[in-house]
């Protein structure tokens, strides 16, 4: 079994409606310490944060260390609104503004 940290897109007026979900993982395991800590093949999130245009995600890895991974908030949203086939959709809301 491998644990790994997926990303949603969540309705901000209902968050039990999903509206995006990605089909692959933004961080999974791959390193030695995330293959082969107390539990091996286990990375999971502990918090994260937007720091200018980026996402920093702070994870567990393995059961016995502690890891941070980035990502450019613009490729995961970008992700997200391809996967769920958006773009249509979320130009509409944008001109509307």
């Amino acid at each position: 079994m491998t644990y790994y940290v997926a990303a949603a897109l969540l309705d901000l007026k209902d968050p039990s409606k999903v509206i995006a979900r990605r089909k692959v993982p933004i961080l999974e395991p791959e390193t030695y310490y995330e293959l082969n800590g107390q539990v091996g093949n286990v990375v999971f999130p502990c918090g994260a944060v937007v720091i200018g245009e980026d996402l920093f995600v702070y994870y567990g890895g393995g059961d016995t260390v502690i890891g941070v991974a980035t990502m450019k908030l613009s490729e995961l949203m970008n992700s997200l609104i391809t996967w769920a086939g958006l773009e249509t959709e979320l130009t509409k809301l944008v001109k509307k503004k």
